[in-house]
């Protein structure tokens, strides 16, 4: 059996909805739904993304203080020295491996702002205080060498580490899930005013999985299936929702 689309979700209407309703609010970085709470930090109706801020919040905290430190006591960071720096930098970045493995919202609030003040502490201790000599930039040098190498394997690790909240969520899979079909009220109101009659199977298909409906059938065809491709196997799948 040739595979067909469901009717209306081709509709302009439709692109227009799974357009904006897969849109990510520019400051969350993430969706916005309750499965992705370990990630935002929510301020009424705004969510802001939890690691983003965290680490502003520790960087700015950290700029500001050695700021005021180095305009009114700056011989006492020369007393401190680059080397006790730079050390209690790598201490504040220690904490970011543990959230490899520890994904509680209060630790990953205290991690990324450490991480945001260690970022700050490293820099201003390898690249200020370091002195201006052939010796001093051979060290800059080596110091950004190892910051970027640290950063990107940080980044490998995590990749590998750090698992999609959507899956296994009851709720479905964004953009479709049901918690932000609800958050998402305002969108299917323009996509009922701006559909036409034709178009009422997709958004019955869009009301059930808001609503909760157990189970939503429908199949998943590759390009070459729709084209005609017949040596293709069609792929069928029925979703809990």
């Amino acid at each position: 059996m040739t595979p067909s689309l469901l009717p209306g979700c081709d509709s302009p209407a439709a692109r227009v909805f799974i357009d904006r309703l897969s849109q990510i609010p520019r400051l969350a970085h993430h969706p916005t739904c309750r499965c992705y709470d370990n990630h935002l930090l929510r301020i009424g109706r705004f969510s802001i993304c939890l690691g983003c801020a965290c680490m502003t919040s520790g960087g700015m905290a950290a700029a500001l203080a050695l700021l005021v430190i180095s305009c009114w006591r700056y011989p006492m960071l020369k007393e401190i020295g680059i080397w006790k720096l730079i050390g209690l930098g790598v201490l504040l970045y220690l904490p970011s491996l543990g959230q490899l493995f520890i994904q509680s919202k209060p630790y990953k609030i205290a991690s990324r702002t450490a991480l945001g003040m260690a970022v700050v502490i490293l820099w201003f201790g390898a690249i200020v205080l370091l002195p201006v000599s052939l010796s001093g930039f051979a060290l800059r040098g080596t110091f950004i060498v190892t910051f970027v190498g640290v950063w990107k394997a940080t980044l490998w690790a995590r990749s590998r580490h750090v698992n999609n909240p959507c899956i296994g969520c009851s709720l479905g899979v964004f953009p479709l899930c049901r918690d932000h079909l609800i958050r998402s009220k305002s969108l299917l109101n323009d996509l009922q005013r701006d559909s036409r009659a034709e178009d009422a199977p997709f958004i019955d298909f869009i009301i059930k999985l808001r609503d909760g409906a157990k189970t939503a059938d429908f199949e998943i065809c590759t390009p070459s299936q729709i084209i005609g491709e017949s040596s293709i196997s069609r792929a069928s799948e029925t979703v809990g929702i």
